[in-house]
Order: structure tokens, then C-alpha cells, then sequence
């Protein structure tokens, strides 16, 4: 792409914030063991367990303590992004069918007038993330398939479509057929890189 380079590469990358989630309450010893043996942050959820610590921590814990029904998860930023005076980016994530993943929560930045909404999915969740930067005026976008590798917990990025300069409401006739579920995740993140001081959620 000319100006406004996007990311879209096919490069791997570490994942960050990952969580292990038990689909039980631990008892008092059982949590202790795990933050004092193992370092991990500890705590109870309606129900569940939730254990965050780095990769090699959360892949060191013992399998009789988790039980069969635990499973990893990532915390992403399923929405984010804005315009200022004369440019704006935004990213946008969507299932496979293109639906809006559930957000848990939304920030507003003071710093740079953003607004972020984050989601929490299993890492054996398959997502498309769209990334768009423009002028204000138009928006080159690019549509990406991203795969959690559980084995490295690293990110794989495949990209699936990009185009130049486009304008607001001009997605549908120009995305691809097999790709035409995505249009409105791809409308959405055009509208929020050319949304000044982005204060609000553009998908959902």
C-alpha cells in the first residue's frame, strides 16, 4: 500500500495476556499453592478460577489441580482506534462470520482521544481483524485471519483481502463475494479511524 501502511503481515507473535480458566472454584490451599509454587495471580470468578502468568507458568501447572475443562484464554482489543486533525486509524475485530465479539468493557484515552473496547475469547478461537488508516477522507483497510498457535502462544496473522483508498459506504460493492460477510466489521473500522476524538463503539 502507497501511504498509510498497514501492519497485514503474515509475521508470528508472541501473545501477551493469556489466561487459564478452571471451570471450578479452587479451594483456599489449592490457590495458594499456585500463586506461592508457580507465581501465578489468583482469583474467583462467578464461579470459575482464573490464572494469569506468563506462558511457561500457566503451562508448568499441575493438571490434577485444573481438570479437564480448563482451557486458555486472551484478552484483545476487539475494538480501538480514532482520528485526530487530519489522519486516523482504527482496528476492528470480528468472528468468522463477521458478527461483533462480545466487549467486556470500553475505555476512553485523555492521552490521545481513542476509545478501546477489549473482549476475552478462548485461544483456540479463530478471529479477523481489520485495520484501516486514512486521511479522513479515505481509508486504506486490510482483512486479516488470526490463529492462536496454543503450542508457542504465538499469533498468526493471514492476510485474506486489502484495498486502497476507500470511501465510507463503498465497502459492499467492492469486497469480494466470499468475503462480503466482513463488510460491515470493514465499514465499521473505516468509520472509527475517520471518527475525531473517538468517544464511542462503532461495532457491535
Amino acid at each position: 500500500m502507497s501511504n498509510n501502511a498497514l501492519v497485514g503481515c503474515n509475521a508470528a507473535q508472541k501473545l501477551k495476556d493469556v489466561e487459564l480458566v478452571v471451570k471450578r472454584e479452587l479451594s483456599g490451599s489449592e490457590k495458594q499453592s499456585l500463586e506461592k509454587g508457580y507465581g501465578c495471580t489468583v482469583y474467583i470468578l462467578r464461579g470459575h478460577t482464573v490464572i494469569k502468568g506468563e506462558a511457561s507458568q500457566l503451562k508448568a501447572l499441575p493438571q490434577e489441580t485444573l481438570g479437564k475443562n480448563a482451557y486458555f484464554r486472551r484478552e484483545i482489543t476487539a475494538e480501538s482506534g480514532g482520528a485526530m486533525t487530519s489522519s486516523g486509524s482504527a482496528t476492528i475485530y470480528s468472528d468468522l462470520a463477521g458478527q461483533p465479539l462480545e466487549k467486556f468493557r470500553l475505555i476512553t484515552s485523555g492521552v490521545d482521544k481513542h476509545s478501546y473496547g477489549y473482549a476475552k475469547i478462548p485461544l483456540d478461537r479463530k478471529v479477523i481483524r481489520i485495520e484501516a488508516a486514512g486521511d479522513r477522507r479515505t481509508c486504506n483497510v486490510v482483512v486479516l485471519r488470526e490463529t492462536v498457535n496454543a503450542a508457542s502462544f504465538t499469533i498468526d496473522s493471514e492476510k485474506i483481502w486489502e484495498a486502497e483508498n476507500l470511501e465510507a459506504g463503498s465497502v459492499a460493492e467492492l469486497i469480494p463475494r466470499s468475503f462480503e460477510r466482513f463488510a460491515e466489521a470493514v465499514e465499521a473500522a473505516i468509520g472509527k479511524a475517520n471518527c475525531y476524538h473517538c468517544h464511542c463503539t462503532h461495532f457491535y
